[in-house]
Formats: structure tokens, sequence, C-alpha cells
């Protein structure tokens, strides 16, 4: 568990922000381009969906949710399927 953890500690800190190029938390360094369009994208999606309001939202989620439950379960019937030969 404290391998798994400090693993995890270390992909945040030298992956993804980049600390061992930082002289402190005066000097931030140059922003990620992922990071960067990752946030405006979640920016940009949570405007359309606060815009359009909670009765399209629910529509979406019923889609989202039917779409991804009839993916697991065809998924799981190849699995199945694959298993048995």
């Amino acid at each position: 568990m404290v391998i798994v953890v400090s693993k995890i500690f270390s992909l945040l800190r030298r992956g993804v922000l980049h600390i061992q190029d930082s002289n402190g938390i005066g000097d931030l360094g140059r922003p990620r381009w992922q990071l960067t369009s990752c946030l405006a994208v979640v920016i940009v999606l949570l405007y359309f969906s606060l815009w359009k309001g909670v009765k399209t939202s629910g529509k979406v989620e019923e889609d989202t949710v039917a779409i991804f439950l009839a993916n697991v379960t065809t998924k799981y019937r190849k699995s199945k399927q694959e298993f048995k030969k």
C-alpha cells in the first residue's frame, strides 16, 4: 500500500505537475497545455450544461446511462463467450 501511494504521488508531482522543474512557489513555470486544454473543455461543458438547464441534462444522462449499460452488457457477453472456448 505504501509503495503504491508513493508511486501515485511521484506520478502526480513529477509527471503531471513537473515540480522537479520548479525552483519553488514563486516559480510555477509555464502552464502545461494538456492540463489547460482539459480545464477549458470542462469549463465549456459545464457552461453549456448549465445554460441548457436541468431538463436537457437529465435527458442526456438517461441516454448516456443506456449507452453505457448496453456497452457493458455487450462486452460481458463477448468475454463470457471467449472464456467458454
